[in-house]
């Protein structure tokens, strides 16, 4: 970044930019703006005035393996509705909400909206039953932190992030944390928050997942496992199924993790499944998850072999808690 940079956007009064590169140069090897209400394509990306529109351009300017950190905003609003394909497939890329600088939360300011009529990028396996996708992954070690995901179009059968790569070499290092999946409030738009697959050694914390039919499901992609991962600690509301462990998701732990029903207010899906393994999901670890309003049969199911449960409990009333075993 440098130091002239610095004391250039100091003296000119920038001093969001300014604390935002500060940062980047202790942090990152390069920081890229993204906005998506006046951003252009066409311009250097180096400070909001000269922010890049799309994730895509972004990528045309990071460099593999060097941390490159895009800072996005966005707003919820129709007209700043994706319109491409948005692909990360540069390795060790960092997405962070702008709004939230690099703090919790993902905030209305840094909304990605997908439009998920346009299909997935050319080339990319959709996971299982889901067809369309907004945000697609096919690089190692991404962070993705402080952003919100809003299904804008609820019509359509998609993720609002999906990630794989069936090359006989998994996706690694992913830390997906503080940020925000929200489906359709009405619980009838068929999407889900996060479409794993191939997924190694990451981690999925703290995140909050609003009305998706899946909130999250992970598996295999052909050869490779979905295996090493930690999700912990995020919070389902409304969701159909919270976490969904499919084929070939193994040796994974799943802890901390808590499900509220909202249909009592009107809001979201009624709870199928709060934890669903499906068969060939192995040897996972799960504990410390709660399931509320549930009964024991929609609270968790276990299809797979050897996994392990440990002080897992669901609610049938409020304030009557139930272990799961």
């Amino acid at each position: 970044m440098g130091h002239n940079r610095i004391i250039k956007e100091c003296s000119a009064g920038k001093y969001f930019d300014t604390l935002v590169h500060r940062y980047a140069a202790l942090v990152f090897d390069d920081i890229i703006f993204v906005d998506r209400n006046s951003g252009v394509d066409t311009m250097d990306g180096q400070s909001w005035d000269t922010a890049l529109k799309t994730i895509n351009a972004a990528m045309d300017k990071c460099t593999a393996n060097k941390h490159n950190a895009v800072v996005f905003r966005g707003r919820i609003t129709g007209s700043l509705k994706e319109t491409v394909a948005e692909l990360i497939d540069v390795a060790s890329v960092h997405l962070l909400g702008g709004a939230s600088l690099f703090g919790k939360g993902g905030g209305n300011y840094s909304a990605f909206l997908p439009y998920p009529s346009v299909g997935a990028p050319a080339g990319f396996t959709m996971s299982g039953a889901i067809t369309k996708g907004g945000l697609a992954i096919s690089a190692s070690g991404i962070e993705i932190s402080g952003m919100k995901f809003y299904g804008y179009d609820v019509t359509q059968l998609m993720a609002h992030i999906v990630c794989g790569k069936d090359d006989g070499a998994p996706l690694q290092s992913f830390s997906i944390h503080d940020n925000d999946f929200q489906g359709d409030v009405a619980g009838t738009g068929e999407q889900s928050g996060l479409a794993l697959e191939s997924l190694e050694g990451s981690y999925i914390g703290y995140n909050n997942f609003y009305y998706d039919e899946y909130g999250l499901t992970m598996r295999s992609g052909g050869s490779d496992y979905s295996t090493g991962n930690m999700i912990e600690e995020n919070i389902f509301r409304g969701c159909k199924y919270g976490i969904r462990l499919q084929n070939e998701a193994c040796l994974n732990s799943v802890r901390k993790n808590k499900f509220y029903v909202e249909g009592a207010l009107g809001r979201g899906w009624a709870l199928t499944q709060g934890i669903l393994i499906d068969a060939g999901a192995n040897d996972n670890i799960l504990e410390d998850n709660y399931v509320m309003h549930a009964t024991k049969g929609n609270a968790y199911t276990d299809n797979g072999t050897a996994n392990i449960f440990q002080n897992c409990l669901y609610g049938v009333t409020s304030g009557t808690l139930v272990t799961y075993s």
